[in-house]
């Protein structure tokens, strides 16, 4: 298995040093280990998670949800409730926005018909 240091993750995934010290901070990520000479060592599951977070922020997810989806994965009954209602209330927001976007497109394409 493949190790990283802080520089090389963030070089691989395209995000900058600073993004990966703040998911540290804000516990969105668990503190890597260290190397004898005191560098961060991040794993492949450490990249993966880091590549997840990525792509839901890419989708619309912040910062504060995915600590909370992150928090409740896996715990009990009670708390996968509260993961479905957060999951579901984003599956709303995201349909508003496809509505709102698909009326965005009529607008543009009727503006582009009218200058014709």
């Amino acid at each position: 298995m493949k190790n990283y240091t802080r520089k090389t993750l963030a070089t691989k995934l395209g995000i900058g040093i600073e993004t990966l010290r703040y998911y540290e901070k804000i516990g969105l990520i668990s503190p890597p280990g260290r190397m004898a000479n005191g560098y961060r060592i991040y794993t492949e599951e450490d990249a993966l998670n880091i590549e997840h977070i990525i792509a839901a922020k890419k989708y619309g997810f912040s910062l504060e949800e995915l600590k909370s989806i992150w928090a409740m994965h896996g715990k009990d009954s009670l708390d996968n409730e509260d993961l479905i209602k957060i999951l579901s209330d984003k599956i709303k927001n995201v349909e508003t926005q496809i509505t709102e976007l698909k009326n965005l497109k009529t607008l543009i394409l009727s503006l582009i018909k009218s200058y014709r």
